[in-house]
């Protein structure tokens, strides 16, 4: 009962807003109502807990969870089908992996030379099988420049290999492949790569798979679990930028949700949108910490056996330094 009373709470404050919009010189733009009536309810959706909740530590999670984002298509909290399994706790879905990354922002800086060596790579096949050199006419590559970009990859580097791929220089060729499986407790992997020797790939995955308590699957058996999205990063690290000032920036360049973290804003956007946004977020004088389109988990997995995190950990620190490998998605939850 109180849930239906509180429903209709949050339509009437959004209509008293249409109607102070008319009868006053405030405006409230479509997108700003729509980030009041969603931060409303999920305010309210609080009080609805989820039976997949199964202890104090996720449904403080659940909570947190929902009421930090501003989403046009909030995720539901799901349950694994057959139950959640000992040893992990599933998590509503909210944040893109730089969440989970964030803390290893050293080990990432040490490994720059190795970074710019991948997007190079994808940079040359944005260019041979998205349209040409010219970002303008070619959206698969001015995404690729975007990522380079928030990567700090220095603007003669992208020059030089958007030329080389270009001219007579660009004679490697690369092939897209993507391999997808299950870690240990059954945490969900997706596994990018970009490579020139497709069996010597496959057979280095299957045994990363294989060895550290997983199983390669076939094409789709974990990808129908995440969603699509252009994901960009925004480093509030002094905590100088207003949240209201983002939110309409970034609801008025297109974008589907804004989150905030710690030190740092999430900005969701449609993967036809990404660029736009972008563009206009760069424009604003924001300043980018990753910037690129991601596969975004339904819900996460968090690993409370020892031996699974152990084995969790060295799998995918093997994936992400195989040189084959773009981008390695999966729905761990790490602390």
């Amino acid at each position: 009962m109180l849930q239906v009373v509180c429903k209709y709470f949050v339509v009437v404050v959004v209509f008293l807003c249409l109607i102070v919009s008319l009868f006053s010189k405030t405006a409230y733009s479509i997108s700003n109502i729509h980030y009041l009536y969603t931060r409303l309810h999920r305010h309210i959706t609080i009080c609805n807990i989820p039976p997949c909740c199964e202890s104090l530590e996720s449904v403080l999670k659940y909570r947190q969870t929902v009421t930090m984002g501003i989403s046009k298509n909030p995720a539901p909290l799901r349950e694994m089908p057959g139950g959640n399994k000992k040893g992990m706790i599933i998590y509503m879905a909210g944040h893109s992996k730089w969440n989970n990354i964030k803390r290893a922002k050293g080990a990432q800086d040490a490994k720059r030379a190795k970074i710019f060596t991948k997007i190079a790579r994808e940079m040359t096949v944005a260019v041979k099988e998205g349209g040409g050199s010219d970002p303008l006419n070619n959206t698969k590559l001015a995404t690729v420049i975007a990522k380079a970009k928030a990567a700090n990859m220095p603007n003669d580097n992208i020059k030089r290999t958007i030329e080389k791929a270009a001219g007579a220089g660009g004679s490697d060729n690369y092939e897209s492949i993507v391999y997808e499986g299950y870690g240990p407790s059954g945490v969900a992997v997706i596994v990018e790569s970009m490579t020139d020797n497709r069996k010597r790939t496959a057979a280095d995955m299957r045994h990363y798979f294989d060895k550290y308590g997983g199983n390669m699957g076939t094409s789709g058996c974990v990808s129908w679990s995440f969603d699509r999205k252009g994901a960009i990063i925004i480093d509030d690290e002094d905590k100088t930028i207003d949240e209201d000032t983002l939110i309409n920036d970034a609801l008025e360049a297109g974008a589907d949700d804004v989150q905030s973290g710690d030190g740092f804003f999430e900005v969701y956007t449609s993967p036809d949108d990404f660029n736009a946004v972008n563009d206009a977020l760069d424009a604003a004088g924001y300043t980018f910490l990753s910037a690129q389109i991601e596969m975004i988990p339904q819900n996460y997995i968090k690993l409370t056996d020892p031996g699974d995190i152990k084995n969790m950990d060295k799998m995918l620190e093997l994936m992400e330094d195989n040189d084959d490998v773009q981008n390695v998605w999966h729905n761990y939850e790490t602390e």
